[in-house]
């Protein structure tokens, strides 16, 4: 798994979001004792207040920078955010275009997804997908043979035909000179 800034930076809310609640529940708690024990010792009560709200402000500072870092690390981690599986890749016969077949899924509180887009050859498809031409929620791409979906044939370098199953009814569209039609697959 790689991260990216996004992935970082998603960590970093995360901890903020969760690590205040223990550093003001801990700061709290320590001016309270702090309060009884300055109350049962020898000493003015009223000097002593600033002093003890101070020092459990610093004390919640440091729970909650110390609590920050790993909640950042277990943020990055389990924030997957949205990804892309059994990715079909064509390459167009002149070698500029690739259009790619693939399954979008953003987790458990969104739907799956039957996604083609088309890129250029040395593009990466973006992590929350790409150019998205076509998609079709509560479908994913199946290669195997007896199960098979979807086909894609490249007619030219600036035309391919895309049938799909789950199509509703045919269309066609295009990107960077490149006719895409999307027909129905018997």
């Amino acid at each position: 798994m790689t991260l990216n800034a996004r992935d970082v930076l998603s960590g970093v809310a995360f901890a903020v979001m969760t690590a205040w609640i223990p550093a003001l529940i801990i700061g709290v708690f320590v001016l309270l004792v702090r309060r009884v024990l300055s109350a049962f010792s020898r000493g003015s009560a009223e000097s002593s207040w600033k002093a003890d709200v101070r020092w459990s402000g610093k004390v919640s500072v440091a729970v909650f920078l110390v609590a920050c870092i790993p909640l950042t690390a277990l943020g990055s981690f389990l924030n997957t955010g949205c990804g892309t599986s059994d990715v079909s890749e064509f390459m167009s016969p002149d070698g500029k275009h690739k259009l790619l077949v693939y399954n979008a899924d953003c987790g458990a509180t969104t739907d799956f997804s039957f996604n083609v887009s088309l890129l250029g050859t040395k593009e990466k498809l973006p992590r929350g997908g790409g150019n998205t031409l076509f998609y079709r929620n509560h479908t994913f791409p199946d290669t195997r043979p007896e199960r098979r979906n979807f086909d894609v044939h490249w007619l030219n370098a600036n035309e391919v035909q895309v049938r799909v199953s789950a199509l509703d009814r045919a269309f066609s569209t295009s990107k960077d000179g490149v006719m895409v039609e999307f027909e129905r697959l018997p």
